[in-house]
């Protein structure tokens, strides 16, 4: 399992909790909490920690760690993770400085790329960042703003 990425097999253990309700999930998913990288801090400050085995500036793992930093909150209840994600998309925060697009995308092929008029992104990391606002929406507040 890639650590970088650890928030997909994190929501659907949650998911099967919140239907089962078997306590052994719960366990699970604090380990895969603890696995996962450090999502929180790359987004607020541009930290690598954590990302060791992973690239974190490839622009479908970026998208995908998204959903990462809600579902630790809902694990751990630290604030700083549930900061996380909106930490990431702010105007004024290091990302969308960075890459951030007229379109409220971030630009990124491969990598994340600069703020050009002529630089685009993957559709899988339209996707996965379709994906994460919408589990980020539902796991933090329930209504769906940030999911279209």
């Amino acid at each position: 399992m890639q650590a970088t990425r650890c928030g997909d097999n994190l929501e659907i253990v949650l998911w099967l909790y919140n239907l089962k309700g078997d306590k052994y999930l719960l366990d699970l998913a604090e380990l895969l909490a603890r696995q996962t990288k450090d999502w929180h801090n790359f987004y607020l400050d541009g930290s690598k920690t954590g990302h060791k085995n992973g690239y974190p500036e490839h622009i479908v793992n970026l998208m995908q760690g998204l959903k990462a930093p809600p579902l630790k909150y809902l694990v751990s209840g630290e604030t700083m993770y549930a900061e996380a994600f909106w930490n990431a998309l702010r105007p004024d925060g290091r990302l969308w400085k960075k890459c951030g697009r007229v379109d409220g995308m971030l630009s990124g092929t491969e990598p994340i790329t600069d703020r050009s008029s002529t630089q685009g992104t993957e559709l899988c990391a339209i996707v996965d960042r379709i994906l994460s606002n919408s589990v980020a929406d539902h796991r933090l507040c329930g209504l769906g703003l940030r999911a279209d």
